[in-house]
Order: structure tokens, then sequence, then C-alpha cells
């Protein structure tokens, strides 16, 4: 695109001036952003300069040269061909080391097995990491001292939020896996009240050892990828929330209780929440390191269905993938479920 505007008599700038005649933006900002908060974006309606997007830019083209707007748009055309072939070269390098399970549903084969391969969050995914890295020195040795902000990263729990499909729940057993933790997952469906809040944390919060907790808890779920081995006696446990904004609120609800666990508890603890607005969600967030997942990068998660079609040789367009994010509301999950339907 920049040699395009610089062919026919533009001068591209990296920031939005009052000389600046116009600003072409994409859909949506790296992140996942909305166009509209960007920095950019707001010096333009700021500065009163007009805004396009590249349809309107190519039009302007065409409209001042018609001769070779036909010409410019082949060569755009290849380009933009070429670039998507690249991004998919790209993703089947990042994704040759990937563990393929054997599974009929692609949301568990093409699952990401290790931080590299998680699409979008990735500020927000190294600093939960930082965050268990450090925990041990930070709350039992006493060796490390975090800075309190107003997110809480000196929180005993980290609290995950964001829309479904995203990747909040993988990203938190990989993290895991990465810092050398063993995983006890719970959902808010088996926990929803104070009792059975208390009933399974009373023995958890004074121990780190897995030998000892899975002796008086064989029934425990667990992550099936990281089981804990009986021989294992110095494994570290680490405890996953999911769909916390399932439980109770209130004096008689889980969330009061889950609070008073995370205040006393030996052992790290990630919760995470679809609705972080939710009101009972709120007090649960003053008390861990609170951490919102945005959208996830609609072009990276086109390229890897992109991938993921072409392994399992399913004849999707760019334009009908696209079609879906969009559709989803950019919900990967839902998407790869898609794709596993037109492929049966």
């Amino acid at each position: 695109m920049s040699e395009l505007i610089s062919r026919y008599g533009g001068i591209e700038r990296s920031a939005v001036s009052g000389k600046t005649n116009y600003l072409v933006v994409g859909f949506e900002m790296e992140d996942g952003r909305p166009i509209t908060e960007g920095s950019k974006y707001k010096k333009a309606v700021e500065k009163n300069v007009r805004i396009i997007n590249e349809d309107e830019l190519l039009a302007m083209i065409r409209a001042s040269n018609p001769e070779a707007s036909a010409a410019s748009e082949a060569e755009q055309l290849k380009s933009k061909q070429l670039e998507e072939e690249n991004a998919v070269q790209k993703e089947e390098t990042l994704m040759k080391d990937h563990d393929f399970v054997s599974s009929d549903l692609f949301t568990v084969k093409y699952a990401p097995s290790s931080i590299k391969e998680i699409i979008g969050n990735e500020g927000i995914i190294e600093n939960v990491k930082q965050w268990l890295t450090q925990w041990d020195d930070v709350f039992i040795h006493k060796r490390i001292t975090v800075k309190h902000t107003s997110q809480n990263p000196d929180a005993k729990a980290v609290l995950l939020s964001g829309p479904p499909g995203i990747g909040k729940t993988t990203s938190a057993h990989i993290i895991a896996k990465e810092c050398g933790y063993e995983i006890v997952e719970l959902n808010a469906s088996d926990t929803r009240n104070r009792k059975s809040v208390q009933r399974f944390f009373n023995d958890m919060i004074v121990t780190k050892n897995v030998h000892q907790f899975f002796s008086d808890h064989s029934s425990a779920k667990t992550d099936s990828q990281s089981k804990p081995k009986v021989g294992n006696a110095n494994a570290k446990i680490l405890v996953v929330m999911d769909e916390v904004d399932g439980m109770g609120g209130g004096d008689r609800g889980g969330i009061g209780e889950l609070i008073q666990v995370i205040e006393a508890s030996m052992i790290p603890i990630i919760c995470i929440c679809n609705d972080r607005d939710n009101k009972k969600i709120q007090s649960l967030a003053r008390k861990c390191y609170d951490c919102s997942f945005g959208k996830l990068p609609q072009d990276a998660m086109i390229t890897r269905l992109q991938f993921i079609c072409k392994k399992e040789e399913i004849a999707m367009s760019k334009a009908d993938l696209a079609e879906l994010v969009e559709s989803s509301g950019g919900d990967m999950r839902q998407v790869a479920c898609f794709c596993v339907a037109m492929n049966v």
C-alpha cells in the first residue's frame, strides 16, 4: 500500500498532523481493539482529517488515473496473494513443533501447545507468566516485593476475563505447564456455593505438595495432559477456577468464600470468567491480579484457520473464513467447530 501511495503522488507520514489530508485505516488494531481506540484515529478526528479505508483509497486512485488503475489493481491483487501465501507459510513454520492430539475436534487437535502458538493478548500472557514464575518468591519466601497498581499484580490470584473462545483457559494451562505447575481444575458448576468451595480448599490452602493432596483427593479433576504423578512428591499445584461468574454471590455464595481462600492460600489460583462487569465478579477482581483479554486479531485468526483448512483439505476461501470470523464475534472455538462440521 505504501508503494501504491507513493507511485500516484501521495506522501506517507507516520504521524497525523494538521497538514494530513487522509488517514487510511483497517477494520481493527493489531491487538484486536476497535480502530476507533487508536491514537492516530483520535488525532485525525481532533484535527478534522478525513478518515478512509483501503477500498476508498483505491477508488480515489481509479478516479484520478483510470488508465493506470487496472494495472495497479492487478499488482495489488498479486501482492495480496503473495502476502497471504507468506502468512500461511509462517504459520506452518510456527506450528511445525505442535503436539497434534489425535481427535476429530479441531478445538482439541489444533489447540495451542505452547505460548508462541497462542493468538493475541501476548502482553497479558507474558505478565501472567511472570506473576506465576515469581509466586513462591513473593508469597512464600518473601524474596521479592511487587509494586501495587490498580491491576493488583501483587495479589495471590489472577482473574482472566474476556469473551468466550479467545483462549483464556488454554493460556492458563500452557502458562502453568511452562512454569512447572500441575493443574487442578474446577468449574463453577461443581463449586457454586460456600460449602463446596470450603470442602475443596480446606486441605489445599495449607499444602503445596501434590502427592499429599492427591492421596486424599483421588477423584479431583485434573488437566489430562499434566496429571500429577504419585512419585513426584515435590510437584507444585496451581488451581484453575473456570467460569467463576457462574458461582453464587453474596455472603452465602461461593464468591465470598473464594475471596477468603485466596487471601489464605499457599498456592497460586487462576480464576476465569466471561463477564467482568458482573457485580459479584467486581468484588473478586479487587482481590486478584486483574487481567482482561481483548478480542483476537482477525487477520491472525484467519491465517490460523487457513493453516487448519490446508492441513485438513477443507476448501474454504479467505473471504469465507473472514465472514465466519466476523459472524462469530471473534470466537475462535466457534469457528473451529464450524470447520469440523464442514469436514464431515
